[in-house]
């Protein structure tokens, strides 16, 4: 079976740490956009655990895997809604927000 290309949306699990912006393999978040140069990155926000901040950074590809509902029968509910968001990179847009992180 093949896994459907990621979107934005899609709720993804990290494979890999990402040490400098202190993310752990296995933590889910939510896929904000997509971003195709020089190859395929997607903005993810994350849920900071105990804070109502969390982290925004662009992930490659190979570091994610998307998080199967019928397999994990968790929902979108075990993603926290944030407050507000740490930028660790350039936003897609001017203006544009991730429509999980309320203005």
């Amino acid at each position: 079976m093949t896994t459907r290309p990621i979107r934005v949306d899609d709720r993804v699990r990290l494979r890999h740490d990402i040490g400098p912006v202190a993310l752990h393999e296995g933590q889910v978040g939510v896929v904000c956009s997509i971003w195709h140069t020089p190859g395929t990155a997607y903005e993810v926000e994350f849920p900071v655990p105990d804070s109502p901040f969390g982290v925004r950074t662009l992930v490659q590809e190979d570091q994610l895997e998307l998080v199967d509902d019928q397999t994990n029968h968790s929902s979108a509910a075990d993603v926290p809604q944030l407050v507000a968001v740490a930028d660790t990179g350039p936003t897609a847009a001017a203006g544009d927000h991730c429509p999980h992180t309320p203005r």
